[in-house]
């Protein structure tokens, strides 16, 4: 293989992106992504997959909205690996069963959401 097929090979594996540019950088190209965008970034390589959660998670999942139409991703390891201590803050709204809330905050406390700095439930 020869340099030029190197670089290539790195691109498009998505290694480039993190391991070339500046920790700074890379976060502000992703702080302006929605959460689902930012799932859906995780799919393109097994690089973004494993490295994107760290470049976003104090802009991206810092604050969570969720209601009773959000699907819940109980099993969605990509969110998961989202979601953790840098969650300061949940909106709530329109869940129809107290015990779906319950489950979800257990979740989110099993995910090391355990320095939330505010729960707000809005009632629509």
């Amino acid at each position: 293989m020869n340099k030029n097929t190197d670089a290539m090979n790195q691109t498009f594996t998505g290694t480039l992106l993190f391991n070339e540019l500046p920790f700074d950088i890379v976060t502000k190209i992703f702080s302006g992504i929605s959460q689902r965008d930012c799932l859906t970034c995780m799919t393109v390589c097994r690089s973004w997959y494993d490295q994107l959660p760290q470049y976003t998670q104090d802009t991206v999942w810092s604050k969570l909205f969720i209601s009773s139409t959000t699907v819940l991703p109980q099993n969605n390891q990509r969110w998961k690996r989202c979601i953790g201590k840098h969650v300061k803050h949940i909106d709530f709204s329109s869940f129809d069963k107290e015990q779906e809330l319950y489950l979800f905050l257990s979740q989110m406390y099993e995910l090391g959401c355990d320095q939330m700095e505010s729960l707000v439930y809005i009632i629509i």
